[in-house]
Order: structure tokens, then sequence, then C-alpha cells
């Protein structure tokens, strides 16, 4: 079971596929209206880029890297809350 919602929604793939046919930028800010699934593409593009063996654009799910970052447990990531963000999650 996943610990993270990681998904490339339709709605997504213009972008998604964008990332992947030029060089990848040294950063990149994911910005929108709330509930257009902002997290969700942050997470599978974390998980792609520490993919060990990626078929193509998104992430293999197989390697111990995947695994490990469906667990939550990947010693590479760290999800970085803002304060704001993190003071309305406690009051939800």
């Amino acid at each position: 079971m996943s610990v993270f919602h990681v998904q490339v929604y339709p709605w997504h793939e213009e972008h998604w596929t964008r990332l992947w046919q030029a060089s990848m930028p040294h950063a990149i800010l994911i910005v929108g209206p709330s509930g257009i699934g902002k997290r969700a593409f942050a997470l599978a593009l974390a998980k792609r880029l520490l993919c060990e063996s990626p078929p193509g654009e998104l992430a293999c799910d197989a390697c111990p890297s995947c695994r490990w970052f469906l667990g939550g447990i990947h010693p590479d990531f760290r999800w970085v809350f803002s304060e704001a963000e993190t003071e309305a999650e406690a009051d939800s």
C-alpha cells in the first residue's frame, strides 16, 4: 500500500510529457488552484527521478527505489511543508 498518492492525471499529461522531452530544469515551480493534483504531480515527478530503471516517462514501480518511495521510506526524499500548509492541515 502506498503512503503517497502518486498519479499523473490526464490534465497533467501535456506538462508531464514536456518535462521529459527537454533537458530537466534545475528547479520546477508547481502552482495552480487548489484541488487540481499538484501534490500528486510533484510526487510522481520525484518518484520518477529517483527510480533506478524507469521504462519511459513513468517510474517502474518494481525497483527498490520505487518500493521505498511508495512506502514513504526513501532515504533521498523529504517532503517539506510550509508553516501555512502545516497549520492548514492541522486545522482540518
